[in-house]
């Protein structure tokens, strides 16, 4: 008879059995092997678009604004992204349009300009003008209005950055627009 088991030594032993031999037989395997413990270590993540890295060196190196990290953003999942700007960005001022609309309204601190920039992986959206001026050129200035944040999700976002004032959003984003302010969403990276 030979008896195997993944993990256990091999046995093999002889036995003598005759029909009227009902005795039951103890085996006792040995292991074979014995295998360390199974750990794992959990790394950083490694953020595959230049952007995301740029958002998380100024982020670690504590720039002039605000930051959401991946984590925070995370434990947000399902709320509305106003919700979670005001929350995490205490000096962030967002109000209330028709329909419900979330509208990101420019700085306090920002005194004659227009609605703050919105970027998306750091290229700068367009604000939505009111009808009765969209035929003018100029997409920044004082008459553009705010941008609607239920456009976005969090569940899409890695990291969101928020500048109370133009001046002090990163050198290689500005714009040439009369805004006051800057956030910037960075999408994630699948």
């Amino acid at each position: 008879m030979r008896i195997r088991k993944i993990g256990y030594q091999l046995q093999t032993m002889m036995v003598s059995i005759s029909p009227a031999d009902t005795t039951p037989i103890t085996l006792v395997l040995s292991r074979a092997v014995e295998l360390p413990a199974v750990v794992t270590i959990d790394s950083a993540p490694k953020y595959t678009s230049a952007a995301l890295r740029s958002f998380e060196d100024r982020r670690r190196n504590h720039a002039s604004g605000y930051f959401m990290s991946e984590a925070q953003i995370r434990k947000e999942n399902g709320r509305p992204l106003a919700d979670a700007l005001r929350v995490h960005f205490s000096n962030v001022r967002i109000s209330v349009g028709s329909a419900g609309a979330q509208l990101l309204e420019r700085s306090p601190r920002c005194g004659i300009g227009g609605p703050l920039d919105v970027y998306l992986d750091g290229i700068p959206l367009a604000h939505p003008m009111p009808p009765e001026r969209s035929k003018q050129k100029r997409p920044g200035g004082p008459e553009a209005q705010p941008m609607d944040l239920q456009d976005f999700q969090l569940e899409n976002l890695a990291g969101i950055e928020y500048y109370a004032i133009s001046s002090t959003a990163p050198a290689e984003f500005g714009r040439t627009s009369t805004a006051c302010g800057a956030l910037f969403l960075w999408s994630r990276v699948q």
